[in-house]
């Protein structure tokens, strides 16, 4: 080697088994109402993860990918 890397260990930080860096997940509010849902959507439309979405799948498939994550938050919340 040309000796321009570092030899020490590199530390990965996942945020469980889908292995995602933490800095990607967006904190989402809990709770089932039309207002917490509405609210979850608008903060996936401002985050990274649906401009990738958008880019690579289309604008149509983040907004049904964004909405299916709030409903899917909702539910959880619900369980509990």
């Amino acid at each position: 080697m040309n000796g321009t890397r570092s030899s020490g260990p590199i530390l990965v930080v996942s945020s469980g088994r889908t292995g995602r860096n933490l800095e990607n997940v967006m904190p989402l509010k809990k709770g089932s109402s039309k207002k917490t849902v509405s609210s979850n959507i608008s903060e996936f439309h401002k985050g990274k993860t649906f401009a990738k979405t958008a880019k690579k799948f289309g604008k149509a498939k983040a907004n049904k990918q964004a909405v299916a994550v709030a409903l899917s938050t909702a539910r959880k919340s619900k369980r509990k």
